[in-house]
């Protein structure tokens, strides 16, 4: 799957070398809260939350480092993975707050597709 997705994003680049890409921010909490303890169940995720959450790409390198200090040690492999993807988790921070919204999840676009299917499926 990561590897897929990695030819994915390599071939988008190729083609359109001036375009941004945005990981889904609810597809990779999905993905990695299921390794979270259920004690920490509800502490990790609003922890991670307040990164995205922030007022700005500033305020949100500084939030990751703060949940990274405070989770690399239980959930290491997790935090790693934000990390290592951050760039692409926190593009959304080049528009503007009306935008902002809209791309940060794929979920708008999964609905339609969703609709699309239903209609053309019958």
């Amino acid at each position: 799957m990561i590897y897929k997705k990695l030819l994915l994003d390599d071939a988008s680049r190729e083609k359109y070398p001036n375009a941004d890409v945005q990981h889904c921010l609810v597809h990779k909490a999905r993905t990695k809260f299921s390794k979270i303890c259920v004690q920490h169940k509800t502490d990790f995720p609003t922890d991670l939350k307040t990164v995205h959450t922030a007022l700005n790409h500033d305020l949100s390198l500084a939030s990751f480092d703060t949940t990274k200090a405070r989770w690399d040690k239980l959930y290491s492999k997790e935090i790693k993975s934000w990390e290592d993807q951050l760039p692409t988790l926190l593009t959304f921070f080049k528009y503007s707050a009306k935008i902002k919204g809209a791309i940060y999840t794929v979920n708008p676009i999964e609905r339609m597709n969703k609709k699309f299917k239903s209609v053309y499926d019958r």
